[in-house]
């Protein structure tokens, strides 16, 4: 393949984050909860975003190495995703900060973070790399 090794690199990290964060959240409901005061249906919603992200981070991967190169829609969209995820997490916080516990304001403010940082590295490493 002859997209960058940095950029696949980032990708894989990026795939790998959201699905154990995912996953984490999806085995450990109950105490996770509990620790961070997310409602049920918000708490369903950040699980399901992590996994879906995720798999669609696998398939931009398959689908650049099935064809030779990154595709730049896929690279695209997963840039948009993270900074539109990064907007859901200061909206979240601003919407539940009353109902939230430490660590629920930690999860969010951190995730919006993340995500925006990876936005960013993205749009620097992987978009490049992207035809």
């Amino acid at each position: 393949m002859s997209a960058a090794p940095r950029a696949l690199r980032l990708l894989q990290l990026d795939a790998a984050a959201g699905g154990s964060a995912g996953l984490v959240f999806a085995l450990a409901h109950a105490p996770i909860r509990a620790w961070t005061g997310h409602a049920a249906g918000v708490y369903a919603a950040i699980t399901a975003a992590n996994l879906l992200y995720a798999a669609g981070g696998a398939l931009l991967l398959a689908t650049a190495k099935r064809r030779g190169h990154l595709p730049r829609a896929g690279v695209a969209a997963l840039i948009a995703a993270n900074t539109a995820w990064a907007v859901v997490c200061i909206t979240l916080v601003v919407a539940t900060g009353e109902r939230l516990r430490p660590l629920g304001w930690a999860h969010l403010l951190g995730e919006a973070a993340i995500v925006a940082g990876l936005a960013a590295a993205e749009a620097k490493w992987v978009w490049p790399a992207a035809r």
